[in-house]
């Protein structure tokens, strides 16, 4: 340092100025560059890490979304005020609407108009190809949900499951390019979603992208991950197919340059085919972890929309029969309660303190409504249980807490990488309250319930009812026998007769199970088909043997059947 002041000394006058003057400069620079470090430290990259992190933490709000079972008018949500305040405080982000044949035009417009008081996003299921006046009926539909939506974003599904009952996915986009078009210029603001399969197809989903014209808004699929037969580990081992599914969806959307669509669930459960006591639906532990487990696949795998199945009348609803909530409905809430903590942690909170916060949370946030799962009495009290008085009602007004929903989906659904903090694993026992006494839902407070005038009834379009397994209060045992494949004669022939006259054209109610049989009475593959089809578009165990409960239902339909 001495030796570098002396040869300064040595400089000329005029150096010494321009030296000095150049340090000086040199050293205001460097105050300059230090003053957002000291006023706004890491400025910078805190917004980098919140955008990155938190922004991409919360799932999709409609994630969080139920079906409607509908399977008759005395539906549990319909006829049960208290059921829709407790389905309030639960408060699903989307509820899926189902139309079937068999219900009055008044119920459906109830229904419609029980989603829109509850403040979920709307999920319609519109008829499909198999309808020979498809457009006519869908036209009806869209019209009655414009006069209950207004212009709020509607969801509809054209079609439901069609490929379970055969249809291709030729025929199933021929009928889309041709119907779908018409029904835009009905709904603009609508979503339209496709091809609303049972199961993930990868041909067929392909396929209808190819070919759709126009193009799908989202696209859609229903995932299980097991049978009521199978084991409670093949039930766990098969979420893993899940996110496969989602994954190979959109790797497949994109292999040809186009971003991919959105992705909805519009059923999930862990079987189709689930009863009240097949050692699943009756076991609390595995419906709490296999539910936080489901939800956790889904979340990470950013699905846009899914709708648990469904929010009562099955064995695994939210809500039972004695509208208390079930150990798959506080999972539920719990979930989607955390779910919007995350999302307003992450406009509120630095990245580190909303993920500090969300950790801290406790998953008993839902309020302890616990009871077990609905069993078989649970289900058949539906019918039998008298009617709640007038039906309220509610304000549609999110409870606190909940998280609000755009019902329009993100323009880009290219999902992130970032870990999701939703993504942890808590114990079974986190989820029970400390006591087990199951406490009953509270009724509305007055301030917010109002009585809504009774809607005039007009005629509503119907769809085939939905192809999957649906409990139901027990039909009466008949006297007829039982008949299988080994079965032949006149009751043969009668059951097959049964068979083809279920299956009118033209006739409701109509239950799609195959082509026409020869009735030769020979129960043969061709019968075994037809009776499995039936099985399963009527909510029966599949098993392909007719009993007293096969009959029962049967001798019900053709009873009620107008051609």
């Amino acid at each position: 340092m001495i030796v570098l002041l002396a040869r300064i000394k040595n400089l000329s006058p005029l150096t010494r100025i321009l030296l000095s003057v150049g340090g000086g400069i040199f050293l205001v620079g460097l105050m300059i560059m230090s003053i957002p470090g000291l006023f706004w430290p890491d400025s910078h990259l805190a917004t980098t890490k919140s955008d990155t992190t938190i922004a991409s933490a919360a799932p999709s709000p409609l994630l969080f979304g139920t079906n409607l079972n509908l399977m008759d008018s005395n539906d549990q949500v319909l006829r049960s005020a208290s059921t829709r305040a407790l389905l309030q405080q639960i408060h699903p982000a989307s509820i899926r609407m189902p139309v079937y044949t068999t219900l009055p035009e008044t119920v459906e417009i109830q229904a419609a108009q029980t989603i829109k008081n509850l403040g979920a996003v709307p999920v319609i299921s519109l008829q499909g190809p198999l309808d020979p006046h498809v457009l006519s009926d869908d036209t009806q539909t869209i019209k009655n949900m414009n006069k209950v939506f207004g212009n709020s974003v509607v969801y509809y599904e054209y079609g439901n499951e069609d490929d379970l009952t055969g249809t291709s996915a030729d025929r199933y986009t021929t009928s889309w390019n041709a119907i779908v078009p018409l029904l835009k210029v009905l709904a603009p603001q609508a979503q339209f979603i496709g091809p609303v399969t049972y199961h993930y197809d990868q041909k067929y989903l392909q396929s209808f992208l190819q070919k759709a014209q126009p193009r799908p808004d989202e696209v859609s699929w229903h995932e299980y991950a097991c049978t009521q037969a199978d084991s409670k580990d093949t039930c766990f081992s098969h979420l893993a197919d899940w996110s496969k599914d989602i994954a190979n969806a959109r790797t497949m959307m994109t292999a040809g340059g186009s971003k991919p669509l959105p992705i909805m669930i519009t059923e999930w459960n862990y079987a189709s085919d689930a009863t009240a006591n097949d050692g699943k639906s009756n076991d609390s532990g595995f419906i709490s972890t296999w539910t936080q487990k489901a939800f956790q696949t889904l979340i990470d795998s950013h699905v846009f929309a899914s709708m648990q199945e469904s929010c009562t009348n099955t064995p695994t609803p939210l809500v039972n029969s004695k509208n208390t909530l079930t150990v798959q409905g506080a999972v539920f809430m719990a979930q989607a309660q955390r779910a919007a903590a995350i999302a307003q942690a992450s406009n509120t909170l630095s990245p580190d303190a909303a993920t500090a916060t969300v950790a801290a949370m406790p998953i008993t946030s839902a309020p302890s409504t616990i009871v077990a799962s609905a069993t078989d009495s649970d289900v058949a009290a539906v019918a039998t249980t008298p009617p709640d008085p007038p039906t309220p009602t509610i304000t549609n007004s999110p409870p606190p807490g909940a998280m609000a929903i755009n019902a329009t989906p993100p323009p880009s659904p290219t999902p992130p990488t970032t870990t999701n903090p939703l993504s942890t694993d808590p114990t079974v026992t986190t989820i029970l309250p400390p006591s087990s006494t199951p406490i009953v839902a509270q009724q509305s407070p007055p301030a917010v319930v109002t009585v809504q005038p009774t809607m005039a009834p007009t005629k509503q379009p119907t769809i085939a009812p939905k192809p999957k397994p649906t409990p139901k209060p027990t039909p009466k045992p008949t006297s007829k026998p039982t008949l299988d494949s080994k079965s032949t004669g006149a009751d043969v022939k009668a059951w097959q007769s049964q068979l083809n006259k279920i299956h009118a054209t033209g006739c409701k109610p109509s239950v799609a199970v195959g082509p026409v049989l020869l009735v030769d009475g020979i129960f043969g593959s061709k019968t075994l088909a037809a009776t499995e089809t039936f099985q399963r578009l009527t909510g029966l165990k599949v098993d392909g043997i007719v009993g007293p409960l096969t009959h029962s239902k049967m001798d019900s339909l053709l009873k009620s059947q107008v051609c």
